[in-house]
């Protein structure tokens, strides 16, 4: 099936607490997904307050254009964050989907090249492959970026599995402090359905993008696994 909307690239910063679950089951028009979060992260629960008010925040900054579907953080941030030892989650994960889309029904293989061709036209010198261009390109991105702005900085990598590219977000925390954020986003297709699949870490040097990238392939991996491949 032809892909007639255009990829709507939408990253937002989660806020608040995240809580310990199992996998997540969601409804993406007929499809039943199983979205597991990725090794050693906790998944969010909307029985508590916290959680629940992170939700809503993420949601209504996506109502419109994408839906979430799921959100996960590091466990042992987790545990500081509800301990008051943390005032903010460095490494989490969400799920979304297209909402304009979730009726429809893609091939894996033309939605990946459809999207990457996209994000690459749309991008700023996007480049294939995190290579030496690909870091200096991430390098400028981080030097230039004013607080509450994102930016992205391109395809990372097209495999049969999704497209992977990379955003930099720059904003204050609800502690105060400046925060340079790195989101390494996947978009695949599970049992027809459009996928994004977002990792979001602090940066710290051009070496984050390339770790948290095959990190990032073994979570994409993953969650198709237990889809069916």
């Amino acid at each position: 099936m032809t892909m007639h909307f255009r990829f709507a690239l939408s990253i937002v910063v989660g806020v608040g607490a995240l809580g310990v679950a199992a996998a997540k089951d969601a409804r993406v028009g007929a499809a039943s997904l199983n979205l597991p979060p990725p090794n050693g992260y906790c998944e969010l629960t909307e029985q508590q307050p916290s959680d629940a008010r992170m939700i809503k925040v993420v949601s209504d900054l996506l109502a419109g254009r994408n839906e979430l579907l799921a959100m996960s953080a590091d466990c042992g941030q987790l545990q500081s964050w509800r301990a008051g030892r943390q005032p903010v989650l460095d490494d989490y994960a969400q799920y979304q989907t297209l909402v304009a889309a979730k009726g429809s029904n893609f091939s894996r293989a033309e939605a990946v090249k459809q999207i990457c061709a996209q994000l690459r036209a749309e991008g700023e010198k996007l480049v294939a492959g995190v290579t030496q261009e690909a870091n200096k390109r991430l390098e400028s991105v981080v030097k230039e970026i004013k607080i509450n702005e994102t930016r992205l900085v391109g395809v990372l990598a097209e495999d049969a599995n999704a497209c992977y590219f990379a955003t930099v977000q720059k904003m204050k925390t609800e502690a105060g402090a400046d925060k340079t954020q790195l989101i390494i986003g996947a978009v695949t297709i599970i049992k027809g359905k459009i996928l994004y699949y977002n990792l979001f870490l602090p940066y710290s040097d051009t070496g984050t993008a390339n770790t948290a990238l095959d990190r990032h392939k073994t979570n994409v991996a993953a969650v198709l696994k237990v889809n069916g491949g």
